[in-house]
């Protein structure tokens, strides 16, 4: 029988290698399942982020070769204490055979392990090149969709002019067919002529005939003739002399009418009553406020987008005018006539009442550095550095000259009675008139912020301009459209369009047109727009019902 104390030490050591037994199967149960983790996240099954599952890997790893160490040095330390006791050499060598197996299996995970860094940091970088990819994807694409709606906005304009060419064209091949129809009916009076000819010359062949007997009498008839040509050549004469009479009567005409100021003898109160009780156009309907001005309220034939965006841009640089005296050098008559000027009588008391017109902006200029020389900083401790000189045109009637320019005030962007109030005084002038042409311009400062709107739409309204008078220069004296933006009333802007009726050369060679297009009082000053010619400013109104420009 062996040993009880051999017996013992045997057994503990099989219970040891039962319990480490159990603990290698618990190890490869984690590497198992590390295994599988690493690689359902290769297959996209698992949704850990890289760094996640880089670290749960790493730490199952270090776990597991931590506790390798822990049970081999467990291992070695009771092996060294039982050193010299007796071990059976084949328990021993199974015991180093798993421990070498258990290596063996560490090394390969941990390879397999680098193969998955690996693999990962592809996955990065593909990952990487994907999402720059998808960066320069949508910046394409963004470059696309501007070109798109370039493109666009592009083909709205063409389809739109497009159309009004389709219209002009259709227009004109319905001239066409009339002149086509004209020409038939020429061709047959044309042969009906030819027929009469014939039977004329007929007729002339037994004049002739006749002539021969009358021989006698030719002398006296060639000479009767010879008294008749001098005769004939002396009326011409005579008529040709009326005619030039008449030219320079014509030149020198100043159309003698009516202003057209609104008067205001009770201050800024009652401009809405004159705008209700108005007799020259009550109810107002030929007139078009500015914020309800369309497309469709242009002639047909001249819907186009250049002409309709230029009357705007007139609207925009239209001014209310409002001047508070007469200046006591108006002249008694308009010159070279007996027709007396407007507000002659007035000079005695010259603030008897308000008078207020229209004008219009066509220059603005911004300094900066220095301070602004109007009325309010010239009193002020702290000037503004920023400031604008507008150049304004209007009529001579409306503003004489320096003295009444010095007490006006000119109210901007007044479109309709919710209008923000912005007036400007004019405190500084450089005043220039034209008494017979019936024009002033004179340039004003001031330094309200709301003014740097001005310079883009005095740019955007010269462009227009320049368009609208190339496209209509050789139909304007046969279209004769024509259309005006002006304060009816002192109230706020409004637009009337129709067509001039005549012109007439004034004696330093410009125009002047008299039309109806609607009018009121408080137009005077207005911009008057003869589509192909220049600007004109309205000047008033004759008793027979005509309205006339400056020229």
């Amino acid at each position: 029988m062996r040993p009880y104390q051999q017996v013992a030490e045997v057994v503990s050591k099989l219970h040891n290698l039962d319990s480490i037994k159990e603990s290698l199967k618990k190890l490869l149960v984690d590497i198992d399942l590390a295994k599988t983790k690493g690689e359902s996240w290769i297959e996209e099954k698992e949704e850990s982020s890289y760094q996640e599952i880089m670290q749960f890997i790493a730490k199952k790893t270090s776990e597991i070769l931590q506790w390798l160490l822990s049970i081999t040095k467990q291992y070695d330390k009771r092996n060294k204490n039982v050193a010299d006791k007796v071990l059976h050499s084949e328990e021993l060598q199974s015991i180093n055979n798993n421990v070498e197996d258990l290596r063996s299996n560490v090394k390969l995970q941990t390879k397999k392990l680098q193969k998955l860094q690996l693999k990962l940091k592809e996955q990065q970088t593909l990952a990487s090149t994907s999402r720059e990819l998808e960066a320069k994807f949508l910046d394409f694409k963004e470059q696309i969709l501007q070109e798109l709606h370039s493109a666009s906005t592009f083909m709205s304009d063409l389809q739109l002019k497009c159309n009004l060419i389709s219209k002009e064209f259709k227009e004109h091949q319905e001239l066409d067919d009339d002149n086509d129809k004209k020409m038939a009916m020429i061709s047959q009076k044309t042969e009906t002529v030819v027929k009469q000819q014939e039977e004329l010359s007929i007729t002339m062949g037994n004049i002739m005939r006749k002539m021969d007997s009358l021989e006698s009498e030719q002398n006296n008839i060639q000479d009767h003739m010879r008294d008749n040509r001098r005769f004939t050549e002396a009326l011409a004469q005579i008529v040709d002399k009326v005619k030039a009479t008449e030219r320079k009567t014509t030149q020198k005409k100043e159309i003698p009418g009516q202003h057209e100021q609104q008067i205001s003898e009770d201050g800024w109160s009652d401009l809405d009553t004159h705008l209700t009780d108005c007799e020259k156009n009550p109810g107002h309907t030929n007139l078009i406020p500015v914020e309800n001005f369309k497309l469709d309220h242009l002639p047909s034939g001249h819907r186009n987008i250049d002409l309709f965006e230029f009357i705007k841009t007139v609207a925009d640089l239209t001014v209310k005018v409002a001047v508070t005296s007469v200046s006591p050098n108006r002249p008694e008559f308009w010159p070279n006539t007996n027709i007396p000027y407007y507000f002659y009588n007035h000079k005695e008391s010259p603030t008897q009442f308000l008078r207020f017109g229209s004008g219009v902006i066509n220059n603005v200029s911004k300094f900066t550095g220095r301070a602004c020389p109007c009325d309010k900083c010239e009193h002020s401790d702290n000037p503004s550095k920023e400031w604008w000189s507008l150049k304004v045109g209007t009529s001579a009637n409306l503003i004489f000259d320096e003295i009444e320019a010095s007490v006006t005030s000119l109210r901007l962007f007044y479109d309709n009675k919710d209008s923000a109030e912005l007036v400007v005084k004019v405190t500084f002038t450089d005043f220039f008139k034209d008494i017979n042409r019936d024009i002033c311009v004179f340039t004003c400062v001031a330094c309200d912020k709301r003014l740097s709107v001005l310079a883009k739409m005095v740019k955007r309204n010269n462009e227009l301009n320049k368009k609208v008078f190339e496209n209509y220069l050789q139909s304007r004296d046969h279209c004769k459209l024509m259309f005006i933006v002006s304060h009816p009333h002192g109230c706020h802007k409004q637009i009337s369009i129709g067509q001039w009726k005549s012109k007439l050369k004034v004696s330093d060679g410009s125009n002047r047109f008299t039309h109806l297009t609607c009018t009121c009082p408080g137009s005077t000053g207005g911009a008057v727009l003869c589509v192909g010619y220049g600007w004109h400013a309205h000047s008033g109104s004759l008793k027979s019902g005509l309205n006339y420009s400056s020229s």
